[in-house]
């Protein structure tokens, strides 16, 4: 499915849920938006348990029928089993913030919305589910930090720069973690 050029196209965000084909759309967009260094090395399993994890936040950025983006986010103890070792400062957090694994939406689809309204949607759904905060680990050179914080905006809890995360080959990242309740 071609873009629009036109218009702005109609977004949808929904949840995802376990399938053949949202696993496909999901490893599709894992591999067209991140380095190879950075995909998980198991992507496959990795995802399907994803998906298939009543926990996890799954969400899928629509236009029709095609999955143009994916957000996973999972309950921030989940993530500290994994994270922790690449940031040791997020052991202790008493908010137990919902944590965004991965966000992606493919390259032609950049830039109209899409990320945007994948966060929001996280928003709602983590409210839902009585959890009050978010925390996300923030690429600076693709401006996903920036994007978070203008959402966040005074509901910012903390923030912390990684001039080196280990976890993007020395790239610089920031730990944001923000209230989504408003």
């Amino acid at each position: 499915m071609k873009p629009a050029t036109a218009q702005q196209p109609d977004l949808q965000v929904e949840r995802l849920t376990s399938g053949t084909a949202n696993l496909t759309a999901v490893l599709t967009i894992e591999a067209s938006c991140f380095p190879a260094a950075w995909q998980y090395p198991d992507a496959e399993d990795f995802y399907a348990e994803a998906l298939r994890d009543p926990c996890n936040l799954n969400l899928g950025l629509k236009v029709g029928q095609a999955i143009v983006g994916y957000l996973l986010a999972t309950p921030y103890d989940a993530a500290l089993t994994w994270v922790r070792d690449a940031d040791p400062d997020m052991a202790g957090n008493d908010a137990q913030p919902y944590y965004v694994d991965t966000i992606a939406v493919l390259p032609e689809w950049n830039g109209r919305g899409g990320a945007t309204a994948l966060m929001r949607k996280l928003e709602r759904e983590a409210v839902e589910r009585g959890m009050g905060s978010l925390a996300i680990h923030a690429r600076s050179s693709n401006g996903l930090n920036a994007l978070v914080r203008r959402l966040a905006g005074d509901r910012l809890i903390r923030t912390r720069w990684l001039d080196n995360w280990s976890w993007a080959d020395g790239e610089p990242y920031e730990y944001i973690e923000w209230n989504c309740d408003r």
